[in-house]
């Protein structure tokens, strides 16, 4: 075996990761949501933030992600900010279940659509079905 230069080395691809080609999701009605205020529940996982990332093409005048988990949160907003600057991105750390919370997000923000995605772990699931049917349905006041 011979050694690896400086040269040979190239940055990680997401098509690398995923072992095919990443999925694009063109909605019809997407082309509606320019200047307006978009709100993705689940927005720092990988499939809300992949519909975060698509979503900018279509020009929102602003982006809320709402999701639990506040470093990934963190980093998407981090992303997409960088990404275009010109777009309004709120990172919103909240459990979807706290439907008070759900509510002043919704009073505070005023979104034109919404995004709500199913928890997809398989790691206790069973426990958290109930709870993320619950979360999704209030979370659409």
């Amino acid at each position: 075996m011979g050694a690896l230069g400086s040269n040979q080395l190239r940055d990680v691809q997401i098509e690398d990761l995923l072992g095919r080609a990443p999925s694009v999701w063109i909605w019809i009605g997407w082309s509606g949501i320019s200047g307006r205020t978009v709100l993705i529940t689940g927005g720092a996982g990988s499939i809300g933030s992949e519909l975060a990332r698509q979503v900018t093409a279509f020009g929102p005048g602003r982006l809320i992600l709402v999701d639990q988990a506040e470093s990934l949160l963190y980093f998407i907003h981090l992303e997409i900010s960088r990404l275009h600057p010109q777009l309004d991105v709120v990172p919103v750390v909240a459990d979807i279940t706290d439907q008070a919370r759900i509510e002043q997000i919704f009073a505070a923000h005023r979104p034109s659509t919404y995004s709500t995605l199913p928890h997809t772990s398989t790691s206790r699931s069973w426990r958290r079905i109930p709870w993320r049917r619950y979360g999704t349905t209030s979370s659409a006041p």
